[in-house]
């Protein structure tokens, strides 16, 4: 990764052909590559740009603790975008208290528990709303 790193912010005399804009590290370009510019729907900011960033910044804490196969997935629910699953560790409403109610939290995020076994939780920042599957609670 280290190396990646300083391939990337390398002064532009250390890379190869002026001409070839794949070498070129992304803060010396004026503008976005054909490739890029394709790609930038799936950057634009959606309703749950912020709640996605804050769940990303608290991840290596439940990621590095549980084996939980966590993935985004497309939702189930219209007013919802994405749908974050897991398979194992912690249930739905531990994951929610947790987002919501602990040091951890993610400030103004609001929690609403599956109702039902069948059912996904749902997080809400401001307009975004993401669905939380994991373990039902028993």
């Amino acid at each position: 990764m280290q190396d990646l790193l300083e391939e990337e912010t390398r002064r532009p005399s250390h890379l190869a052909k002026q001409g070839d804009d794949r070498r070129k590290p992304a803060w010396t370009q004026a503008g976005l590559t054909p490739g890029e510019a394709a790609m930038a729907p799936h950057w634009a900011p959606t309703p749950t740009t912020a709640l996605r960033s804050a769940l990303l910044a608290r991840a290596n804490l439940w990621w590095s603790t549980f084996r939980h196969r966590a993935h985004l997935a497309p939702a189930r629910r219209s007013n919802a975008e994405r749908c974050l699953r897991w398979a194992a560790g912690h249930t739905t409403d531990e994951i929610g208290s947790l987002l919501t109610d602990s040091p951890l939290k993610v400030p103004g995020a609001r929690f609403s528990p599956p109702n039902g076994s069948f059912d996904v939780g749902l997080i809400r920042l401001g307009d975004g709303v993401l669905e939380l599957q994991g373990q039902t609670n028993q």
